[in-house]
Formats: structure tokens, sequence, C-alpha cells
């Protein structure tokens, strides 16, 4: 039996508004074990990036509890917070939110950078390693600007694997590209999984990637269920 990576137990979520309370999750119940790509369907509206947020430590949940490996999210201190996000966790969006005026050297080593105490070097060659990976090591120097959507997508990718996250989280990561693109990518998303064993998690309208994942959750009026799943919102 796989280890469990995550588990969430009766989350909620709801923003205040000046018109009041708007719920979008609801007493949310689910497992990620580590090593698996699970992809989540659903409704736009439907908060599948409102869940990412939560997994990620990027918002807080309104009920319930969210743990990692032995850790509840909400017992972590700010600092702690931002470990795990930058050390546990990586996160891959629709657009590659890379930085124009860097290279893609540049854009992967960052996350290291940030980092106190690293060192510019072993930052610099583990992002090198990384797009070697991603097979872009002819594109080390080149700009966002200079890539292709399939190739920035990528880069992405790598910045989110250069700090050997246990957990991606990629939020439409194929969105924004066309069908033979997408599937690029997404090919290169089971590679990292099987060569590195990271565990990914996705919130994608495509349903070929969804089929091909490991497991395949629908989002439905707040709440989660294995797919394929069809009912009246």
């Amino acid at each position: 039996m796989s280890e469990r990576l995550l588990a969430l137990r009766n989350v909620g979520k709801a923003y205040r508004t000046t018109h009041g309370l708007v719920p979008v999750l609801n007493r949310v119940d689910m497992e990620i074990s580590r090593g698996e790509i699970v992809a989540l369907t659903g409704a736009s509206g439907v908060g599948k990036s409102t869940l990412l947020h939560l997994m990620g430590g990027l918002d807080q949940v309104s009920t319930g509890e969210i743990v990692f490996g032995d850790r509840m999210l909400s017992e972590m201190t700010d600092l702690e917070l931002a470990g795990y996000r930058n050390r546990s966790v990586g996160f891959v969006f629709q657009f590659h939110h890379l930085l124009p005026e860097f290279t893609a050297l540049e854009n992967v080593a960052m996350p290291l950078l940030i980092r106190k105490g690293g060192s510019r070097n072993a930052a610099y060659d583990a992002a090198v390693a990384i797009l070697e990976v991603v097979g872009l090591s002819a594109r080390l120097r080149h700009f966002p600007a200079q890539l292709s959507g399939g190739e920035q997508q990528r880069v992405a990718l790598a910045r989110a694997m250069v700090t050997s996250p246990a957990m991606i989280l990629a939020d439409e990561p194929t969105g924004n590209l066309d069908a033979g693109t997408g599937r690029i990518v997404f090919e290169m998303i089971r590679h990292l999984n099987e060569t590195f064993g990271v565990t990914f998690v996705i919130a994608t309208h495509d349903l070929d990637l969804a089929r091909y994942s490991h497991r395949w959750l629908t989002m439905v009026a707040g709440g989660v269920a294995d797919a394929p799943v069809i009912r009246e919102q």
C-alpha cells in the first residue's frame, strides 16, 4: 500500500464578500499517496484552483484540516509554511509566470537562489541538471520570449522540480497549449513522476490527460468524487 503524503479532512473554504460568505468547498475528504499522479476535473468555478491553493499552503482552510506527512498545515508557523512551500511543494500554472528578463537557467535556479545559505554554484548546477531532464539543455541561455509555449511550460516544470519537492501542484498546465504540445508536456510530467517519484496533483479540463493519470477525481458542487461522475449542478 502506498504511503500517504497528504490528507484533507472535512475541508471547507468560504470567502467573505460584501454580500456575505460565499462557500467554495464543502466537506472535502481525500488522500494523496506518495508517487501518484492525481487529476482533478470539474466545471470552471467549482473550486479546483482553490483546492490546490489550500494544499500548497497558499491559503488557509475555513473548516477542517490538511495534513502533510504528520504535520497539520494550520499548526505551522509562517516560517514553517514558507519552508513547506519552498521545499516540499512545487507549483506549475496555466501561464508559466517566467521572469522575462531572466534566462531559462536563471528562472529555474531562482527558487534555490532565494534560499538562505544556499550555494549559487549548486543552484545553477541543479538547474542545469533538471533542464537536461526536460530536454532543454540547448535552451539554457534563452529568454522566455525566445522559447515556444511548450518549452516555456517545460521550464516552469523544471523550476517546480529544482527544489526536489515531494509534490507538485499543477493548475491547468496544458490549458494554454495546443493538443499536441499539451501531450508533450503531460508526457514530461509522467517522466518526472516515474524518474523521481514526485507526486503530481493536476487541475485540468483535459479529459485525455485525466484518463492517463493514476487517479481521476472530479469536483462537483464543492466536493470531490471518483470520476467519471455526472451530476446536475
